[in-house]
C-alpha cells in the first residue's frame, strides 16, 4: 500500500487559497526536497503504530517539527474531506478521521492553528476547524478565547458557537464568561450577541454558581434585537436557574404587549423548563407562582 504520509506531502504542494494556511511553512515543500527527518516523520505517520508514536513524540520536542506536523495534519484533514465529500470513499473518510483525531489529540499545540482557520473565507474549512476544536474539548478553551475579540464578526460568532459546545474551562472559566458577557451585551452585530447569549446559558449550566450567567442573560432580555431577546430566553432555559422566572415573566408581559409571538414562545418554553411543568400561565400568574413555589423550586434544584 502506498504510504499515506508521502501522499500527504505531495498534496500540500497542490493546495491553494485559504487551505494553504501555512503558505510560508516547510509543510508546502515538495516531498523530495524535505529534510530527511521530515520525510521520516511523514513515513512514520503513514505506517502508524509504535513507529508513529515514537516519531510523534520526537517531533513534539522540536517546535519547528511540531509546526510542520500540525500544518500537515490540517491540510491532510481538508484534502481527505474533499475526497470523501465528493464521492463515497471509505479510505478518504478514514484518512480524514485519523487526521482530525491526531489534531484533537495534540490539544493546545494544534488549537491555535485551528482557531486561525475560523477566519478564512472558505466556510467548509472554518467548519472543519470548528468540528476539530469541539472534538478537542477542554484544551480548546484558552486558545479559542482571543477569537471572541476578533475584528471579523464571523469569527466572533463562530467562537461563541463553539463555546456553547465546549466543556467547562476550569480556572479559566471566569475569563471565558467575561468575554462572552461583553459580546452578549455590547457587540455591534446582533448575531454575535445572540450566539453569545446561547453560549452563556449552555456554559453556565455546568458552572457551580449560575448567578453571574443569569444576570447577564436577564439584561439581554431587553436587547434592541428580537433575535437576541429570544436567544437570551433560550439561554435562561438552558441555564436552569429558577431565579430567572420573574425576569422572564416581565419579558413575557412586554412580548404580549408588543405582539412578539416568537419571543413569547421562547419565553414560555424557558419558563416551563425552569418551573418543571408545561402549564401555560399569564405573566402575573408566573409572578404569583414564583412567590408561592420559588423556595421549593430552588430546593429541588439543589441551590
Amino acid at each position: 500500500m502506498k504510504c499515506v504520509g508521502v501522499l500527504l506531502a505531495l498534496t500540500l504542494c497542490a493546495c491553494g487559497g485559504p487551505r494553504s494556511s501555512a503558505a510560508k511553512s516547510e509543510s508546502l515543500t515538495e516531498v523530495q526536497h524535505l529534510p530527511a527527518e521530515r520525510k521520516a516523520l511523514l513515513v512514520a505517520y503513514g505506517r502508524g503504530g509504535d513507529e508513529w508514536e515514537a516519531a510523534r513524540a520526537q517531533a513534539l520536542a522540536d517546535p519547528a517539527a511540531t509546526r510542520f506536523l500540525v500544518d500537515n495534519l490540517m491540510l491532510e484533514m481538508m484534502r481527505s474531506y474533499d475526497a470523501f465529500a465528493a464521492r463515497t470513499d471509505e479510505r478518504a473518510r478514514s484518512a480524514f478521521l485519523r487526521a482530525e483525531s491526531e489534531l484533537a489529540r495534540l490539544g493546545p499545540t494544534a488549537a491555535r492553528s485551528l482557531v486561525e482557520l475560523l477566519g478564512v473565507a472558505d466556510g467548509i474549512v472554518a467548519d472543519l476547524a470548528a468540528r476539530t476544536l469541539v472534538r478537542m474539548g477542554r484544551d480548546a478553551n484558552v486558545p479559542l478565547e482571543p477569537a471572541l475579540a476578533h475584528a471579523d464578526g464571523r469569527v466572533r460568532r463562530r467562537a461563541a458557537e463553539l463555546y456553547a459546545e465546549l466543556p467547562h474551562a476550569g480556572e479559566h472559566e471566569p475569563e471565558v464568561r467575561a468575554a462572552l458577557t461583553k459580546l452578549a451585551l455590547g457587540d455591534a452585530e446582533w448575531i454575535v450577541r445572540a450566539e453569545s447569549a446561547r453560549a452563556l446559558g449552555s456554559r453556565g449550566a455546568h458552572d457551580v454558581a449560575t448567578a453571574p450567567w443569569r444576570t447577564t442573560l436577564e439584561r439581554a432580555l431587553v436587547d434592541a434585537d428580537a433575535t437576541v431577546r429570544r436567544a437570551a430566553a433560550d439561554g435562561l432555559g438552558r441555564l436552569g436557574d429558577p431565579r430567572a422566572i420573574p425576569a422572564l415573566a416581565n419579558a413575557m408581559a412586554r412580548s404580549i404587549s408588543d405582539g412578539e409571538v416568537k419571543l413569547l414562545g421562547a419565553i414560555e418554553a424557558a419558563l416551563g423548563a425552569l418551573a418543571g411543568d408545561g402549564h401555560s400561565r399569564s405573566p402575573q400568574d408566573w409572578l404569583d407562582w414564583w412567590r408561592t413555589h420559588g423556595v421549593e423550586r430552588m430546593g429541588k434544584r439543589g441551590g
